[in-house]
């Protein structure tokens, strides 16, 4: 696995948003994540922010299109956030330690009721 530099990371996830079928691109994405964050250098001190008590999302790069953004979310050890959707595609790694996270299935009423 090459590394990749942030600006190659962008360069190709932008390539992947423009021209892979839009049900393709997370997974085309993440495919190429282990790259990025095999970066060493990858994150500046301000993107390593995290306020007391929560979490950090520290915006690090946006695609010029609006088409994909890179955050580095700072979670420290203890900090949970209730179920929620993101309700758009996301693809992500882990820079440094390790997360849990819980997946589940929407429930559906059934019609009629």
């Amino acid at each position: 696995m090459a590394t990749l530099t942030l600006d190659e990371f962008c360069r190709k996830a932008g390539n992947i948003t423009q021209s892979a079928q839009p049900a393709d691109v997370p997974a085309r994405i993440a495919d190429a994540l282990p790259g990025l964050l095999a970066n060493e250098e990858l994150l500046a001190p301000e993107h390593r922010f995290a306020p007391a008590g929560s979490y950090g999302r520290n915006v690090v790069f946006v695609y010029p299109s609006g088409s994909f953004s890179v955050l580095a979310v700072v979670w420290p050890p203890g900090i949970a956030t209730p179920i929620h959707d993101h309700k758009t595609w996301c693809a992500f790694g882990v820079y440094q330690g390790e997360i849990n996270e819980i997946r589940y299935d929407a429930a559906h009423e059934a019609p009629g009721l």
